[in-house]
């Protein structure tokens, strides 16, 4: 976990990481996390997406650390989004899906297995990013889904490796 307790002269506070500053009292952790963004957005993103802490907290601690409005939504929906949300999504919001399937009375793909990498948020193109190469679906099928992936990871402001350009684009 990047926030840690921590304690400077004899006071308790919060820190971020091993060498962050150590913050102590009135909104001491508000201000610990906002280091965090400032050093490792994506990792702070992760921890309160992970954590127990409410919506309106995380909302909160997004604004101090000047995220957007799309960060914000996207990490409300990463720590919300079941299995059946992800079913309910419409197709558009996967980058590929393998032929044969039927559409159901909503116009979405069924079986849904036939539906392959969300890309409904910049969380989800992140992990799209990391998970083609190993998705079970043939090398043309990738190619696809990497066109689709690109569009909404440069709506996302995400950099793509030259490798992965290279290989899929």
């Amino acid at each position: 976990m990047p926030l840690m307790r921590c304690q400077k002269n004899g006071k308790s506070g919060w820190k971020f990481g091993k060498n962050g500053h150590c913050y102590t009292g009135k909104d001491a952790k508000l201000k610990a996390i906002k280091q965090g963004f400032a050093i490792n957005p994506d990792e702070m993103k992760k921890y309160l997406a992970s954590s127990d802490i409410s919506d309106d907290e995380a909302i909160d601690i997004m604004t101090v650390a000047n995220c957007s409005m799309l960060e914000i939504a996207d990490l409300l929906l990463a720590k919300k989004m079941s299995r059946k949300e992800i079913n309910d999504l419409p197709d558009d919001a996967f980058a590929y899906i393998e032929p044969g399937g039927k559409k159901d009375k909503d116009g979405k793909t069924t079986p849904r297995s036939l539906r392959h990498l969300p890309i409904h948020t910049c969380n989800h193109v992140r992990n799209a990013l990391a998970r083609l190469s190993q998705t079970k679906i043939s090398e043309d099928a990738k190619k696809k889904a990497f066109k689709k992936i690109s569009k909404a990871a440069k709506k996302c402001k995400i950099n793509i490796s030259d490798e992965m350009t290279k290989k899929y684009g």
